[in-house]
Parts: C-alpha cells; structure tokens; sequence
C-alpha cells in the first residue's frame, strides 16, 4: 500500500503522526519530501508492505 502526501511540512507530519499511532509509519517515514512536479509543493511517499 502507498500513500502520497502533498502540502506542507506541518501538515504532512499531521497525518503521519496518527498512521503512526496504528502502526501504519513510523514518525520520519516515508522517503525525504521532495518537490511535486505539478504544483512545487513537498511531498512524502510511505509504503506499507502486508503479508497475506
């Protein structure tokens, strides 16, 4: 599963914090933000691998 954040350091740690409290991420998850190519705002990718 992967999720894409996009917007601001404030908020993207906003939603991490809760997906980390249901053991989704860890709290500096996901690779080192990096810039969205459409709209110049940081963006953070978290993939979570599930066994079947």
């Amino acid at each position: 599963m992967r999720v894409m954040l996009i917007g601001t350091a404030t908020n993207m740690e906003l939603v991490i914090a809760p997906l980390h409290s249901i053991g989704f991420a860890e709290p500096r998850a996901g690779r080192k933000p990096q810039l969205d190519p459409l709209t110049g705002q940081p963006m953070r990718i978290l993939t979570k691998w599930i066994r079947r």
